[in-house]
């Protein structure tokens, strides 16, 4: 498209929206001075789960002391406009392992009266929702935080186009109804996903096997105020309580994240909405909650402080494709944003 951008794997995720504070700072430093002080904290461990992040800032806790904690992660909305975040979903990543006979065998000298392990998996996967496609764990939507008036006010106002959507996607329908829309759904409601399957004879042409293993991924995105702990503990239960006969299953915890939600009406928001929109010049959108999965929890649980997310990075950053890139404009509007939002929380008392 012409416009100027940096390309380099960790230009929009993450680096170069790290940088964007950095250099926001160094501005300030160098100019008028920094108006509040302010800590940079640079993390590496995200993409494999943040294992050792809620250890360090429950350490430096004091080091750490913060009236919020604002995060720079994740693209831009897909209209171009920026967009500010309350928190993010949470994340539960689950591997099932199935087995059966000791070897794969012919299902027309085997099948029936052995038990096969992929239809075991497939049967526990179908399990996991009702007849409503509601995730049907026990005790899996009783902590989830209701909506309030805000919430809902919030949602109500994030420009969707579903029929865009969905003509992108090349689909006939997408998994909304009336009571949840596209919004509602991706961001304040849990879900179910079935990231992956392997079991079998998966070549060309027919192959009458009955596979001796067969292995399922599936991730839970949670929100608040959902304890991936929990919501294990009962799909262990769930799976333990649905093996066939003659089948082995095993769960393994791969990666889990808390979600976090600040809440919507919290004094920090409209400062954060100044500043993304000085910094952009443009009306930002707030969101609930980023889709995704990040550790905002941690600051918000171990600092007991708001914490929010927004982006830097344009909609198409690719990020983790080879050619991942940040549009300079991007950057230094975010850059801009930092430098006002360091000028607003001089101004502003939180607590």
């Amino acid at each position: 498209d012409g416009e100027p951008r940096l390309y380099a794997r960790g230009a929009g995720d993450n680096k170069g929206q790290w940088f964007a504070h950095l250099c926001a700072v160094r501005a300030l430093r160098g100019t008028t001075g920094l108006p509040t002080d302010v800590t940079l904290l640079v993390e590496g461990e995200e993409e494999s789960g943040s294992e050792h992040l809620q250890r360090l800032v429950r350490d430096r806790r004091e080091e750490l002391d913060a009236d919020i904690a604002f995060v720079a992660d994740g693209p831009i909305d897909e209209s171009g406009r920026p967009h500010v975040l309350l928190g993010s979903r949470g994340l539960l990543y689950v591997n099932i392992e199935a087995t059966g006979a000791n070897r794969d065998l012919h299902s027309g000298n085997f099948g029936g009266p052995v038990p096969n392990p992929a239809t075991a998996v497939v049967d526990l996967l179908a399990s996991l929702r009702d007849e409503d496609g509601r995730i049907a764990l026990e005790g899996f939507r009783d902590d989830v935080r209701p909506l309030t008036d805000r919430d809902r006010e919030v949602l109500e106002a994030i420009p969707v186009d579903e029929e865009a959507v969905q003509a992108d996607l090349g689909l006939s329908a997408l998994a909304t109804d009336p009571d949840e829309g596209y919004a509602e759904r991706l961001l304040c409601r849990p879900n179910l996903n079935v990231a992956g399957l392997d079991a079998g004879y998966r070549g060309e042409g027919m192959k009458t096997v009955l596979p001796s293993h067969a292995r399922a991924k599936i991730d839970f995105r949670l929100v608040a105020d959902q304890d991936p702990d929990d919501v294990f503990a009962s799909l262990s239960r769930h799976v333990e309580e649905r093996t066939p006969a003659g089948i082995d299953v095993e769960l393994s915890r791969v990666a889990a994240m808390d979600p976090q939600r600040t809440p919507a009406d919290s004094p920090a928001v409209e400062p954060v909405m100044r500043a993304v929109r000085e910094g952009w010049d443009e009306e930002p959108i707030l969101k609930p909650s980023l889709g995704g999965s990040v550790p905002t929890y941690v600051f918000a649980d171990a600092l007991d402080v708001p914490c929010l997310v927004v982006p830097y990075a344009n909609a198409d950053e690719n990020n983790h494709a080879p050619d991942e890139n940040i549009a300079l404009s991007c950057f230094r509007a975010g850059a801009r944003a930092t430098v006002a939002l360091l000028e607003e929380l001089s101004e502003t008392k939180l607590a």
